[in-house]
C-alpha cells in the first residue's frame, strides 16, 4: 500500500498542470481571505471618506478666507480708484513738500478710518518708492512694539525684489527672522504701493474650530511646500506636506498621518491638514486583526511556495530560455538535457533539441542559396553599367573622328581599352581601392578628351586606403552621374575624390566626392535619402541605384552607406561610408594599365 501510495504522488507530482494547480491553489486561498475580510479594501474607502470629508472642511474655511482676502483687495482697488492723494504721492516731494504733506495726512487718515472695519488686518499701508515714505494704519489691538517690528519689516520688504507677486496678484508669506509670519498684500499704482498686512494667527484661527482628533492639526504651507511655523512632529516624523488637490497621501515614520491639502485661490499658500491613521481606523471591526494575522501567515508560506515553484518551473524554464537566448545568438549547438522533473519539460526538451536539429539544417541551406543569390544579383547589377558607358565611349570616338584629330583618337582608344579591360575584369564583388582609383582617373581622362578646359579633376587618396577592398566602380559611378549633369559649355566643372581613413574610428574609411555643378533636386535628394529607386525607363541614374544596392548587399554592418547632399554654396555631394578590410593572399591580377604595351 504504501509502495502504491509513493507511486500514486511521484505521478500526481510529475504533472506540471497539478504542480500549478497546487501553487495556485497554496497562493490563492490567502489572498480569497484577504479580499473576505476585505482589509485593504475597507482601509482605502474609510480613508478615502475621511480625506473626503476634510477636504470639504478646509474648502469651506478656505472659501472664507479667500473671500475676505478678496474684500481686501477691492478696498485697496477702490482705494487707488476712488483716492486722487495717491497721484501726489508719486510726485518727489522737493516739488511742492506742502501739498505732499497734505496729501500724507489724508491718506493715513483714510487708512486708519478704515482699518477698523477689518479686524484681521494688522496693518494697511502706502509705500511712496519716489520718496521712500511709508504711510503704515495699524490694527487698534497691535501693541507699539509690534507696530515698529511691522513696520521694520516691510521697510526691509520693500528693498528686495517683490515684483512676482505683485505681477500674480497674490497674497503671499513672508517672515523675519524669528518673529511670527505675517500674510502679504501688494498693489502697484505707479511708483505707489498699496498694501496689506494679515497676522497667520488671525487667518488660521477659523481652521481651529475644525476637530482634527488627537494629534491632528491644521499647517499652514507657503509655495515651496514648506511649514511656515516650526513643528517637532514634522521633524520627528519626517511628513511631506504636499498632496494633490482632490487626493490624499500617507506621510510618517513611527506614526502613520494622513496628509490633505486645499490651496488658496487669492494667495500663494496651502492649508495642509494632519489626521492621524489611528484616529481613521479606530472604528474598522476587529476583523482587521485576523486579516493581519492571514497576511504574516502568507508571507511566511510564500518562501517555502517560491522554493517549490522554482524546483519544479523556474529552474526548467530558465535552462529552456538560457538555451533559446544561445540559438538567437548563433550558437546551434546547444542542446538540453532531455531528462526533467517534469512530464512536460522532458516533452518539450526533447522537442526542442529535434527542431534545433532541423533549424540548423536549414539555416545553412537557405544561407547557401543567399548567397548563391547575391552572387547572381551582383553579377547582374554589374551588368547594367556596362552598356550605359559603352553607348557614351562610342559616341565620343565618334565626335573626335568627325573632327579627324587623329592624337585624340589613339589616347582615347588606349584610354577606351584601359577602360573597358577593367570593366571586363570587375565582376569580383570587392577590389582594392588604388585600382577603382586608376579605373577613376583614366575615366576623368577620357572625359576630359571630351570636354577640353570645361573638366577638370582632383583625386586624393591616404596610403592606409590604397589597400582597401571597395566594391568596384564605386567612385567611376558618381564621377560619370557629376559629369553627365554638371557639365556644361557656359561654366566649367572641377570634380574632387577623396578617400581617408575615418578620424573618429579608424576600422572605417570615407570617400569622398563633391563637384561644383548646381547640385542635386530637392525631390531627388529626398528619394536618395529614402533608398528608393530614383532610375528611369531611359537608364538614367541605374548606376546611383546600383552602387546603393551592391553596398546594401556586401556589407553586413548598418553604418556603412552612401549618403547624399549639396554644398553650401552649390555642387553635389556624394559621401561614402565603408569598413576597411584587406584581401589576405592578393592574387597576381592583370595589370590594367599594361594595355598600352600590348597593342
Amino acid at each position: 500500500m504504501r509502495r502504491y501510495m509513493t507511486e500514486w504522488r511521484q505521478k500526481l507530482f510529475q504533472s506540471l498542470r497539478n504542480k500549478i494547480l497546487f501553487v495556485f491553489l497554496l497562493l490563492i486561498l490567502p489572498l480569497s481571505l484577504m479580499l473576505i475580510y476585505y482589509n485593504f479594501y475597507a482601509t482605502e474607502v474609510i480613508r478615502n471618506q475621511v480625506a473626503h470629508s476634510n477636504e470639504n472642511v478646509l474648502s469651506m474655511y478656505m472659501g472664507t478666507l479667500d473671500r475676505e482676502l478678496e474684500d481686501i483687495d477691492k478696498y485697496l482697488y477702490n482705494l487707488i480708484a476712488k483716492e486722487s492723494d495717491l497721484l501726489a504721492l508719486d510726485v518727489p516731494e522737493a516739488n511742492d513738500a506742502e501739498a505732499y504733506n497734505l496729501a500724507r495726512i489724508r491718506v493715513h487718515n483714510k487708512l486708519g478710518n478704515d482699518a477698523v472695519y477689518y479686524d484681521k488686518i494688522e496693518m494697511f499701508f502706502v509705500y511712496s518708492q519716489t520718496n521712500e515714505d511709508l504711510i503704515a494704519a495699524q490694527s487698534q489691538t497691535m501693541t507699539y512694539p509690534e507696530q515698529e517690528r511691522l513696520k521694520n519689516a516691510l521697510s526691509l520688504l520693500f528693498t528686495e525684489d517683490f515684483d512676482g507677486y505683485t505681477d500674480r496678484n497674490l497674497w503671499f508669506l513672508r517672515q523675519e527672522g524669528d518673529q511670527p509670519p505675517s500674510l502679504y498684500r501688494i498693489i502697484r499704482y505707479g511708483n505707489v504701493l498699496l498694501g496689506a498686512v494679515m497676522s497667520t494667527d488671525q487667518m488660521m484661527a477659523p481652521f481651529g474650530s475644525a476637530d482634527l482628533g488627537t494629534g491632528g492639526r491644521f499647517v499652514l504651507v507657503n509655495e515651496q511646500d514648506e511649514p511656515v511655523a516650526d513643528d517637532p512632529l514634522l521633524d520627528r516624523e519626517g511628513i511631506k506636506l504636499y498632496a494633490p488637490a482632490g487626493s490624499y497621501r500617507m506621510e510618517g515614520r513611527g506614526s502613520s498621518y494622513m496628509v490633505v491639502s486645499k490651496s488658496s485661490n487669492k494667495g500663494a499658500f496651502r492649508v495642509v491638514a494632519l489626521i492621524h491613521d489611528k484616529q481613521i481606523m479606530e472604528n474598522i471591526p476587529p476583523l482587521r486583526r485576523i486579516v493581519i494575522m492571514i497576511v504574516v501567515a502568507t508571507f511566511i508560506v510564500l518562501p517555502i511556495v517560491y522554493f517549490f515553484l522554482r524546483r519544479a518551473v523556474l529552474v526548467p524554464m530558465k535552462r529552456l530560455v538560457s538555451a533559446m537566448r544561445k540559438i538567437k545568438s548563433g550558437d546551434w549547438e546547444v542542446r538540453i538535457d532531455p531528462k526533467a522533473s517534469s512530464d512536460e519539460f522532458a516533452i518539450i526538451n526533447e522537442t526542442f533539441n529535434a527542431m534545433a536539429t532541423q533549424i540548423k539544417e536549414l539555416k545553412i541551406n537557405v544561407y547557401e542559396e543567399q548567397l548563391n543569390n547575391q552572387k547572381t544579383e551582383l553579377k547582374h547589377l554589374q551588368l547594367q553599367i556596362n552598356p550605359h558607358f559603352f553607348l557614351n565611349s562610342l559616341n565620343i570616338v565618334y565626335h573626335l573622328a568627325q573632327v579627324k584629330n587623329f592624337q585624340l583618337i589613339q589616347d582615347m582608344s588606349l584610354s577606351l581599352v584601359q577602360h573597358f579591360r577593367y570593366m571586363f575584369r570587375s565582376n569580383m564583388s570587392l577590389v582594392p581601392l588604388q585600382d577603382e582609383i586608376g579605373h577613376t582617373r583614366n575615366y576623368v581622362r577620357i572625359q576630359e578628351l571630351r570636354f577640353p578646359d570645361k573638366l577638370t579633376a582632383s583625386i586624393t587618396v591616404e596610403d592606409p586606403c590604397m589597400d582597401v577592398l571597395v566594391p568596384p566602380l564605386v567612385c567611376q559611378t558618381f564621377v560619370e552621374n557629376a559629369i553627365k549633369h554638371a557639365v556644361s559649355m557656359d561654366n566649367p566643372l572641377h570634380i574632387s575624390v577623396k578617400a581617408y581613413v575615418d578620424w573618429e574610428d579608424p576600422l572605417w574609411m570615407w570617400i569622398d566626392i563633391r563637384d561644383t555643378g548646381k547640385g542635386f533636386d530637392e525631390d531627388v535628394l529626398d528619394k536618395l535619402s529614402e533608398g528608393i529607386d530614383i532610375g528611369d525607363e531611359l537608364g538614367n541614374h541605374i548606376g546611383i541605384w546600383n552602387i546603393q544596392r551592391r553596398v546594401r548587399l556586401l556589407y553586413e554592418e548598418d553604418d556603412a552607406g552612401v549618403y547624399f547632399s549639396n554644398g553650401i554654396d552649390c555642387g553635389a555631394i556624394v559621401q561614402i561610408r565603408l569598413p576597411i578590410t584587406y584581401r589576405k593572399a592578393r592574387e597576381e591580377e592583370y595589370d590594367v594599365s599594361s594595355a598600352a604595351g600590348g597593342r
